[in-house]
């Protein structure tokens, strides 16, 4: 198998503080590369060394060569250590000139849209990167730059692997001192990958046969697994304080015999004692002084459990009970989760009365836009707002008592309940008008729907909603057990499923809401590659007029989506939110374009 390396290593970004060991980070890895067999021009090493620059050019001339070759790698594997940000609960690395120049980032989300379909069959992202907060860092209106080329080498959707150092979670857990960050930054991560990617972790190492050669290789599904375990527990040791915490996360799609480490048989080091991927206690000390990433960040293990057991348990055993070990005691992550699910699933007060409109819990309405339906709003500010639109729908400007707003469909028959938690929106549930006595067997439905979207907005907001392979077909099937799909769990699956690399279940959910009601989402339409090219608004059968969920904002230049003005500078207004919501400036944005009658 041809394979190709591109590591990248920054220690500075623009004024932000310098950091120790990302430039080495690249070198170590490029060092890893070369003993396995990868040289010559398969290996690109840029680091900003010797007070040199990364670019983004050059990042994409390298990437071009890689594409472009007539030997084209059946594998590229791209590391990056440097400070990262999220933005929107997109992933974006900083180069040296960021964030005083906005291109200067790669936007890791958009990249890794677009490599599904350069060519080559199996693409590895690597990131050892701090993904502090965007607005600690004076960097909200970083839109970085894709680094694959946009253009279709081939129709059929590679897979895509990615390892984080640690979890994104949500914004509001980030760290957002810049300087906490960069004293917490340690190549620990890299330091274990390489050890397990270096043959010393004998429990990670799998037999294989290929066209008569034994061989022994290591598979990314093991190793995600391994690293999740091992560098948590080494920090705990090296800290038993618990005043540094790291959780890492990964995204595996490729199959299970895929590989990305090999070696002869008789040829495995021996592992040394102690363990060398380790850095020094003196070190660690020195480097590690606050909190690297909150405790919210620690759920990814637990939330992927409850992921996977919310799609298999019986509509009559709850999660709670799921998630209870054998001496009957549960974490208190896994408690702190279990609430907050039940709070998305809960039902609201029902005040709603007509057969169209919006409830909120956590804030209140003050106002309602829209240029093509009725809105009465009874009480200012007030929990429930009337619509009567026509069909199939109407774009609303929902403006809330903390001066946020967001912008979003209203269509015949349902009801959107909006749930807002310490200041963002984790959660737009429509759901069907109900009839007055609901029969059991659609209660017992909307009791699995509810359940279903709980887990998803949860998971959605701490930024770990990944559905494994086995987990997905049977996440589909719960979706579509009631007469129509639910539109918000269809949203949010779709994102997990073009992410998984199902973009054949993400287009059947879409179906199934076309024929069905009759419209789908703009989120659904951008994943499924409907708008490739186009300008929004002349698109026909869409509900929505911009991404709803946040994570939406970093696929638009990757998939060459242009949204009119002024709608295309609201990515600049965004508040940190699992669904968009706007600030101030963004509402006004908004509400101007309506009176222009950009909107209807």
């Amino acid at each position: 198998m041809r394979r190709a390396v591109l590591a990248i290593g920054v220690d500075r970004s623009g004024n932000l503080p310098v950091l120790y060991d990302a430039a080495q980070g690249a070198q170590r890895f490029a060092q890893w590369a070369r003993e396995q067999g990868i040289n010559g021009s398969q290996l690109t090493v840029l680091t900003d060394e010797n007070r040199g620059s990364v670019t983004i050019d050059a990042i994409k001339k390298a990437i071009n060569r890689m594409v472009d070759n007539d030997q084209r790698s059946d594998q590229l594997l791209i590391y990056f250590a440097g400070h990262g940000v999220n933005i929107a609960y997109g992933e974006y690395w900083l180069l040296t000139d960021a964030p005083r120049d906005s291109q200067a980032a790669v936007n890791v989300t958009g990249s890794e849209s677009l490599a599904r379909y350069c060519g080559i069959p199996h693409v590895v992202f690597i990131s050892d990167a701090c993904r502090t907060a965007a607005e600690g860092l004076n960097a909200q209106r970083v839109t970085g730059s894709e680094i694959f080329p946009n253009e279709n080498v081939t129709d059929l959707e590679s897979p895509i692997d990615q390892f984080y150092a640690c979890s994104l979670g949500r914004p509001a857990l980030e760290v957002r001192d810049p300087n906490t960050s960069a004293r917490n930054f340690s190549a620990l991560y890299t330091g274990a990958l390489l050890h397990a990617l270096g043959g010393f972790v004998p429990e990670l190492i799998q037999h294989t046969s290929e066209d008569g050669h034994e061989m022994n290789r290591i598979h990314p599904r093991p190793l995600k697994h391994w690293l999740a375990q091992q560098v948590p527990a080494r920090i705990a040791e090296l800290r038993p304080d618990g005043t540094a915490m790291q959780m890492p996360d990964a995204r595996i799609t490729s199959d299970p015999h895929i590989w990305i480490a090999t070696f002869d048989p008789g040829t495995l080091p021996t592992p040394p004692s102690p363990v060398s991927w380790s850095i020094p206690l003196r070190e660690f000390e020195r480097v590690h002084r606050g909190r690297v990433i909150s405790a919210g960040a620690m759920n990814s293990p637990i939330m992927a459990a409850l992921i996977h057991r919310s799609v298999r348990l019986p509509a009559s055993q709850g999660l709670d009970r799921s998630l209870t070990f054998e001496d009957g005691s549960r974490s208190i992550e896994a408690k702190e989760l279990l609430r907050a699910i039940e709070d998305v699933a809960a039902p609201f007060s029902g005040h709603l009365d007509r057969s169209c409109g919006f409830e909120i819990r956590g804030d209140t309405f003050v106002e309602a836009v829209s240029s093509s339906a009725a809105v009465d709003l009874p009480g200012t500010p007030g929990p429930v707002l009337h619509v009567n639109p026509a069909w199939p729908g109407a774009n609303i400007l929902l403006v809330f008592e903390s001066g946020r707003g967001a912008l979003l469909p209203a269509f015949p028959g349902f009801a959107a309940k909006l749930t807002v938690v310490d200041g963002e929106l984790v959660d737009a549930a429509y759901e069907p008008m109900a009839p007055a006595r609901p029969s059991m067997a659609s209660a017992r439905q909307l009791a699995i729907v509810r359940r279903l979207r709980g887990v998803a907005s949860v998971a959605t907001r701490h930024g770990v909603f990944a559905l494994e392979a086995d987990d997905m077909d049977p996440w589909a099937q719960g979706m579509l057990i009631a007469d129509m799909p639910d539109p918000a769990l269809a949203l949010y699956t779709s994102y997990a499923f073009a992410e998984g690399g199902r973009v054949d279940l993400s287009r059947s959910i879409s179906q199934a809401m076309r024929d069905r009601l009759g419209y789908r989402f703009f989120d659904m339409a951008l994943h499924n590659g409907e708008l490739d090219g186009k300008r929004a608004d002349q698109a026909t059968g869409l509900l929505g007029c911009v991404p709803l969920l946040a994570r939406g904002w970093g696929l638009l230049n990757a998939h060459r989506v242009l949204l009119p003005a002024p709608l295309s500078e609201l990515r600049y207004q965004l508040c940190p939110s699992p669904w968009t919501l706007l600030d101030r400036d963004g509402v006004m944005q908004v509400r101007s374009a309506f009176q222009q009658g950009v909107l209807r």
